[in-house]
């Protein structure tokens, strides 16, 4: 065989290991729609966004700052819904307004911008950070609901990234890790 007979040979060997990768995988991704600004100003309404289907062995995988889906049931019907990991099992998870406390210790802040009626800042948790929404001119008829808790075993405490506009853990609770279904991978 010539020399360029077997680099078309190598390259279409390399092309098919790619498929066959793809193709193996596809089962276990998906592809969604961010519905709502649950998740701004990452993730706005009408994002898209690919998640790897179980992508847990167990609790102890999960790490703070993760993009994850989870269930919920609600009136005999399944919701998926798409929040931040803040808080592991065993971590005391403080929220109060702007302020969020981890194990005692604030979580650092920085403001990034300020982009219609939010304030955007920049949030540490450990070593990854990702921006937060603060809506300045805020149209509840009360604040969100300040929480204190201790995440119990097999829970995880998730926050959407628009602080005051997810219905998230500080109005549900803590989350159970078996009804994660799904994380963020692009």
């Amino acid at each position: 065989m010539k020399r360029a007979q077997i680099g078309i040979l190598i390259g279409l060997a390399v092309v098919l290991v790619l498929a066959a990768t793809i193709l193996l995988s596809l089962p276990n991704l998906n592809y969604l729609t961010i519905p709502q600004n649950g998740m701004f100003p990452g993730l706005p309404a009408g994002s898209r966004l690919l998640t790897v289907k179980r992508p847990y062995k167990s609790i102890n995988d999960v790490s703070r700052g993760d993009v994850v889906v989870f269930t919920r049931d609600i009136g005999g019907r399944t919701f998926k819904y798409i929040w931040r990991v803040v808080g592991l099992p065993g971590d005391l998870v403080e929220v109060a307004n702007e302020a969020l406390t981890l194990n005692g210790q604030a979580l650092k802040h920085e403001t990034v911008r300020k982009e219609g009626q939010y304030l955007i800042v920049r949030e540490w948790n450990g070593s990854v950070s990702y921006e937060v929404a603060y809506n300045q001119t805020l149209d509840r008829a009360e604040p969100p609901p300040i929480a204190s808790m201790k995440v119990p075993p097999d829970h995880l405490f998730l926050l959407g990234d628009n602080r005051y506009m997810a219905e998230d853990s500080t109005f549900v609770g803590p989350v159970p890790f078996a009804s994660v279904v799904e994380k963020k991978i692009f």
